[in-house]
């Protein structure tokens, strides 16, 4: 049950990038936009060298030889891939808004939430200095959340 749960939160969160990357343009036209995007994917990118390409995972499962990762983006925030995506996406609902792709975004921030809340059950229960990395930590959005 618990990988079944897994996949259906990462399938929701593709369908709705993809519904919002198929609906628009994928690159922004205005600069505040574009910048915006630019930095989310600086962030995804930033967060995956940290991770290292073996430590990444899609599904919020746990690997069998994950270790928890403290540099990079993760200093500052849990989930720093979680922010990278929602950057790039609204920026693109907003460079390119329809209230479908506003709708999609939305949905696609729940299912973060809801993934978020379920893959840090799992941190918890697999590292033991996770719940110490929470109390210095954000989860996704800096200094707020």
């Amino acid at each position: 049950m618990e990988k079944r749960k897994a996949y259906i939160f990462v399938f929701l969160q593709f369908l709705f990038i993809g519904i919002i990357l198929v609906t628009g343009k994928i690159i922004a036209k205005n600069k505040i936009c574009f910048f915006i995007e630019l930095f989310g994917i600086l962030i995804g990118c930033w967060a995956i060298i940290s991770l290292k390409i073996g430590n990444f995972n899609a599904t919020p499962t746990i690997k069998k030889n994950a270790h928890l990762v403290k540099h990079g983006p993760y200093k500052l925030l849990r989930h720093p891939m979680y922010l990278a995506v929602l950057l790039v996406v609204f920026a693109l609902i907003f460079n390119d808004f329809t209230l479908g792709r506003l709708f999609a975004g939305i949905f696609l921030f729940i299912v973060l939430i809801f993934k978020l809340f379920y893959e840090e059950k799992l941190l918890l229960a697999h590292f033991k200095e996770y719940s110490d990395y929470m109390k210095t930590t954000n989860r996704f959005i800096p200094f707020i959340f």
